[in-house]
């Protein structure tokens, strides 16, 4: 989940897919000030601390996920953005919105059950559907290279590199989260 406060910035992000762990990078290149990190795994938890995460949520370990949310700010989070697609992380973190926070997703798909009763939303709040960062590529990319030729952006904190020969391991260790990111390498023969 990912919100930046209007009045100065704040921040949450869930890292529960690996998504999440870009946008917490993001909030913090952003200059968020409260970057909240919710996610199951307490790798990726660490990570996301070490990627910029001020607050850190496992859900598994509250009983309440909206309370644990409220309680960095109780005013609500001003944006939540879900990369995870749980039907659940829908509810909590429209629970969790301030007055006019908007809730972004990337990840929702048809059959995922995540409904939602619109007069939830009475305060203002909005949700948005997002595809490939709502961002024009070329420009996004080439900014994304020069964060990260700064330092700024990371990314390849995020990445594990397997030899083509090993495509069964990556997709094994990529779909079991045991890597955030797998990359293939292929060799040129000779």
């Amino acid at each position: 989940m990912f919100s930046k406060r209007r009045t100065g910035p704040s921040s949450s992000a869930t890292s529960r897919s690996r998504t999440g762990l870009a946008a917490v990078m993001a909030a913090h290149v952003a200059g968020a000030t409260t970057i909240v990190a919710v996610d199951v795994d307490v790798g990726r938890l660490g990570l996301a601390r070490d990627l910029g995460a001020t607050h850190l949520v496992d859900p598994g370990r509250v009983e309440d996920l909206t309370g644990a949310l409220r309680a960095v700010d109780e005013r609500g989070l001003e944006y939540v953005l879900d990369t995870s697609g749980r039907a659940e992380n829908l509810d909590a973190g429209v629970g969790a919105l301030a007055p006019m926070g908007r809730f972004g997703f990337v990840a929702f798909h048809e059959g995922a059950g995540a409904v939602l009763d619109a007069g939830r939303l009475t305060l203002g709040q909005s949700l948005q559907g997002i595809i490939q960062g709502d961002a024009v590529s070329s420009l996004l990319i080439n900014d994304l290279a020069q964060l990260y030729r700064a330092g700024r952006f990371p990314i390849d904190r995020l990445l594990s590199f397997y030899d083509f020969a090993d495509i069964n391991t990556a997709f094994e260790d990529a779909g079991s989260g045991r890597v955030t990111k797998a990359v293939l390498r292929f060799t040129s023969p000779g």
